[in-house]
């Protein structure tokens, strides 16, 4: 069996390979005070970056849950391939001076407060991506998306744990497929609203995503046909 590369299974989505070669983007301007980036000068793109690296962790997070109960060759490729290259594109974002959305001094990429009103919520919210600071608008948003994040796992690794064997490994691949497609749709809309920086490399992703779907497609009718 041909080996899988990183780049050749891994759809931008959640996987997003070429999205985040943010290389030659406008620094933003400082806010004094606090000595953090604000993105007011920086368009969507902090913003669009974070819900990148969201999309990302739910990626992660979801192959490594199912990384040892796969059974099928390339589908643990498929799983492994994910990971590796995410983790790779953490550090291409850092490289760039994005990380992982937090909030205040959390670290843990998980925005929590005591407030149980949704106004509340967002008042004084303030999320950093690296050190970038998002707008209190901005900030509500992104902190929806975390709380998101969380409840997509435990709603996926409740239902995956459920399985097992062909079942678990076709409801895998046909889980990536599907996030593939979305954060297919999410790049094209992306594009639209980002500088021409990122709007560059969202063009050079779209080709790399289409094939990725193409490769879950083709691991699906593996599967398919081996079911005796």
């Amino acid at each position: 069996m041909r080996e899988i590369s990183r780049r050749d299974v891994m759809a931008a989505g959640a996987g997003m390979v070429p999205f985040f070669g943010l290389a030659g983007f406008a620094l933003a301007q400082r806010d004094d005070r606090s000595g953090r980036t604000t993105e007011s000068s920086m368009g969507h793109d902090p913003v669009l970056a974070a819900k990148l690296l969201i999309k990302g962790r739910r990626q992660i997070e979801a192959c490594r849950f199912a990384m040892d109960k796969l059974q099928h060759d390339e589908c643990k490729a498929f799983a492994k391939a994910e990971i590796d290259e995410h983790e790779h594109i953490k550090q291409q974002l850092s490289q760039q001076g994005y990380e992982f959305p937090t909030s205040g001094n959390n670290r843990s990429g998980v925005v929590t407060t005591g407030a149980t009103d949704g106004d509340d919520r967002q008042r004084g919210m303030a999320v950093t991506v690296g050190k970038i600071s998002l707008s209190p608008e901005a900030s509500g948003m992104i902190a929806m998306g975390l709380e998101v994040l969380e409840q997509c796992l435990t709603t996926y690794k409740a239902e995956m744990g459920k399985l097992q064997g062909m079942k678990l490994d076709k409801c895998f691949i046909g889980d990536q497929l599907h996030a593939h497609y979305e954060i297919f749709d999410h790049a094209m809309v992306f594009r639209k609203h980002s500088t021409r920086n990122l709007a560059t490399v969202l063009d050079e992703g779209k080709p790399v995503i289409e094939r990725h779907i193409a490769t879950c497609k083709q691991i699906m009718d593996k599967l398919e046909s081996s079911r005796g």
